[in-house]
C-alpha cells in the first residue's frame, strides 16, 4: 500500500522520494529544504516506498546524517516485528558504521524493534569504543531483557552517576539467569 501524505510543502511521497534520490546521489544534506522533516512525514504515515528508501539510505549513504535519519525514521515509526531484514539492517549499521552517532541509534533502536537476546547489542556493549554506543546498548539489552521502563530509566540514572559501570558483569547481575543466553552464543 502506498500512502499519499501532504508533506511540509504539500508534497506528494513520489515527488518527496524523488527528490530525496536526487539530494543523495548528489551528495546534499538531509537537512535542506526541510527535507527531513517531509521524509518524517512519510515514515509517520508508514509509507512502504519511503521505507525501502530508509533501508538503502541505511546501507549507502555516504553522509552519516542521511544513515542516522533513516535509523530513526525506520526504527521509531514502522512495525519491523516481521521484518527481519529490516532489523538486520539496522544491527549492522550498529556494529560497522562509522559514526557513533549513527550506531548508538541503531542500538536504542534495537532495543524496541528487537528480541532478547541480541547479540549485535552485547558485541556493541563489550567492543564499542564510544561510550554513549555502549550505554545504549546496555540499556536496550536491559530493555529487551523483560524490564519495565522504570526500572531500566532508575539503572540508567545509577550508570550516568557512575555508580554503576556499563559491563557485562554488571548486565550477569541484573538480568540474572538470563545473561547465560548472551554467554552461550
Amino acid at each position: 500500500m502506498t500512502v499519499v501524505t501532504e508533506g511540509v510543502m504539500g508534497d506528494d511521497t513520489e515527488s518527496i522520494l524523488e527528490e530525496a534520490e536526487k539530494a543523495l546521489r548528489a551528495g546534499k544534506k538531509i537537512y535542506d529544504d526541510d527535507l527531513n522533516w517531509r521524509l518524517h512525514d512519510l515514515a509517520e504515515a508508514g509509507d512502504e516506498k519511503a521505507k525501502t528508501f530508509f533501508l538503502k539510505a541505511i546501507q549507502t549513504a555516504s553522509k552519516g546524517s542521511w544513515r542516522l535519519e533513516a535509523i530513526r525514521n525506520v526504527g521509531f515509526h514502522y512495525d519491523l516485528s516481521s521484518d527481519l531484514a529490516a532489523v538486520e539492517i539496522i544491527r549492522k549499521a550498529l556494529l560497522a558504521d562509522p559514526w557513533e552517532m549513527v550506531r548508538m541509534a541503531a542500538a536504542s533502536v534495537l532495543g524496541i524493534r528487537s528480541s532478547w537476546p541480541d547479540l549485535a547489542l552485547y558485541q556493541a556493549l563489550t567492543a564499542d569504543q564510544d561510550e554513549s554506543v555502549r550505554s545504549a546498548a546496555f540499556e536496550s539489552l536491559l530493555r529487551l531483557s523483560g524490564m519495565s521502563y522504570s526500572e531500566c530509566r532508575h539503572i540508567m540514572a545509577q550508570v550516568e552517576a557512575g555508580t554503576l559501570p556499563i559491563t557485562p558483569d554488571s548486565l550477569g547481575v541484573l538480568v540474572g539467569e538470563k545473561f547465560s543466553d548472551l554467554r552461550e552464543c
